[in-house]
C-alpha cells in the first residue's frame, strides 16, 4: 500500500490506539463469550491494518488475510442476523471486515506492482468513502456533541458524556477508509 509517510504514521498511531483499546476490553473479566470474540476481532483488524500500512506487512500471505477477514465478516454477519432491531452495528462491523477482504485481495504485493489498481479505483473510492463517512458518524456519536452539560452536582460542574467505544470505532473506521482511499 503506497501511503504518504506522514499519513502512514498518523494512521499507525490511530489504529494502534484503537487496537490497544480493544485488547484491553477483550481482557476484561466477566465479559460474555460473544463480546470477547468481537473485541478480539476488532483488535486483529487493527493490527492487520497497521501491518498493511508498512512494508513488513507484505510477508503475511494474502490467503491468511483473506481467511481471517472472511471469518470476521461471517462472525459479524451472524451477529447481525441474531440482533433483531439492533442489526445496524453488527452490519457495519461485517461490512468493515468485508472491506478488509476486498483490500487484502486488491492490494498489490509490492509498491511497484500497481497495474491492477486502476481497475479497482472506483471500488476503492466507494469503499473508502463509505468507511470514512461511517467512521465520522461513529465519531460524532462518541463525542455526543452538545452533551457538555451540567452534572448532578453544582451548576458549575460540567460533564461530557463521551462514549469511548464509539470514538474508537470511529477512529478505526476513518483510518481504514483513508487507507483504502490511498489505493486510488
Amino acid at each position: 500500500m503506497v501511503v504518504p509517510e506522514p499519513l502512514r504514521w498518523l494512521l499507525t498511531l490511530a489504529l494502534a490506539t484503537g487496537t490497544a483499546f480493544h485488547v484491553g476490553r477483550a481482557l476484561r473479566p466477566h465479559l460474555t463469550h460473544e463480546h470477547r470474540i468481537a473485541e478480539s476481532l476488532h483488535a486483529v483488524m487493527g493490527l492487520a491494518m497497521v501491518a498493511m500500512l508498512w512494508p513488513f506487512g507484505r510477508v503475511v500471505p494474502t490467503s491468511a488475510w483473506l481467511v481471517v477477514f472472511a471469518g470476521s465478516t461471517g462472525w459479524f454477519a451472524g451477529q447481525a442476523s441474531r440482533a433483531g432491531k439492533r442489526w445496524v452495528v453488527p452490519v457495519y462491523f461485517a461490512s468493515a471486515a468485508a472491506a478488509m477482504v476486498w483490500m487484502s485481495s486488491a492490494m498489490p504485493a509490492t509498491k511497484m506492482d500497481m497495474p491492477g489498481m486502476k481497475e479497482s479505483s472506483p471500488a476503492a473510492g466507494a469503499i473508502g468513502g463509505y468507511l470514512v463517512v461511517a467512521g465520522l458518524c461513529w465519531l460524532l456519536s462518541g463525542l455526543r456533541l452538545g452533551a457538555l452539560r451540567t452534572g448532578t452536582g453544582t451548576p458549575e460542574t460540567p460533564r461530557c458524556d463521551t462514549h469511548w467505544p464509539a470514538l474508537c470505532h470511529g477512529i478505526m473506521g476513518v483510518s481504514m477508509g483513508l487507507a483504502v482511499l490511498t489505493m486510488i
